[in-house]
């Protein structure tokens, strides 16, 4: 299966017109800023997370800050996300792991990373990717829409672990400029290729 011919770099060229101006997508957010981030996006708006990303980030700017964060002014910051016991619980045990094992840095190998707590692939592999520049295909909801409705793939009961997905992300990424092409991506499904439209 091959997605339409599309043009090399469509989306990196569409993010730089069109793309969403998030606060973690500005230089020097360090990689513990990236990784909290992608933790506080699951199952979460990128404009609900933006509203409270600077003055949490303010807040907690390492894992050993964050380690020992009061619950309450925690909570109080991810409160407006929903979810907050579960997100305090996940980000102090990512902190600790971090600071208990890694010396308070985010490893980049992406067996490291996915030994610790509450991190599977995804966002693993984003950290990789907007943290330390590694070559690495992200596929969301909005993305697998996106290549089901770009190539006539039928989406399954998990479509984001569905091989063929994957694959046609593989292609569709450029070998250089991953980085942009992924924020184009991302941007282009979640705001254009809707679910309804």
């Amino acid at each position: 299966m091959q997605v339409p011919a599309i043009e090399r770099y469509f989306f990196a060229n569409w993010y730089v017109k069109h793309g969403r101006r998030f606060p973690w997508r500005r230089r020097g957010v360090t990689p513990f800023g990236i990784l909290v981030t992608e933790m506080l996006l699951r199952q979460t708006r990128a404009e609900d997370v933006a509203r409270v990303w600077t003055g949490f980030r303010r807040a907690y700017p390492s894992p050993d800050k964050l380690m020992r964060a009061r619950r309450e002014a925690l909570q109080a910051w991810l409160r407006p996300l929903g979810l907050h016991q579960q997100r305090d619980n996940a980000l102090r045990s990512v902190a600790q792991a971090l600071v208990r094992r890694f010396g308070g840095s985010v490893p980049s190998a992406k067996e490291d990373l996915l030994s610790l707590p509450h991190v599977g692939h995804y966002i693993a592999a984003a950290v990789r990717l907007f943290a330390f520049g590694l070559r690495e295909v992200l596929v969301d909801t909005n993305v697998t829409r996106l290549l089901s409705r770009l190539t006539g793939v039928p989406l399954g009961p998990d479509p984001r672990r569905d091989s063929r997905i994957h694959e046609l992300a593989c292609e569709l990424c450029p070998d250089d400029g991953v980085k942009e092409h992924t924020y184009g991506l991302l941007d282009f499904a979640a705001t254009v290729c809707r679910p309804r439209t």
